[in-house]
């Protein structure tokens, strides 16, 4: 949504990657990472079921974009924090969202 509802990318900030995060990396401990790079995806998913963004940009244009542009800024923070898990899937979102552009396929592909 952000690529055809927001007119140039988001600014992402310096600092995102949460402290838990940082220290459970620190500690070596790669699940509770992982654990917490998922609780943020659920967090952002949970913002669109509530915020339902796809159906506000038809009634309400400037508070979609202002949602919208917060979810890209936590899938930035998301791509920050799968560097040291999955650093090409790390790049390519973080080179999308300063592009403001969509990936031309799915990164994660879904198992049959």
């Amino acid at each position: 949504m952000a690529s055809t509802h927001l007119e140039e990318p988001v600014t992402v900030p310096k600092k995102s990657i949460p402290d838990d995060f940082k220290v459970a990396l620190d500690n070596f401990r790669i699940n509770e990472a992982a654990d917490i790079v998922w609780r943020h995806i659920g967090e952002l998913d949970k913002k669109i079921q509530e915020t339902e963004p796809y159906k506000l940009v038809k009634t309400d244009p400037p508070a979609a974009k202002k949602i919208i542009a917060e979810l890209t800024v936590g899938l930035y923070t998301v791509g920050r924090m799968l560097n040291p898990l999955m650093p090409e899937t790390s790049a390519t979102i973080k080179a999308l969202v300063k592009a403001n552009q969509m990936p031309e396929a799915p990164l994660f592909a879904r198992k049959d």
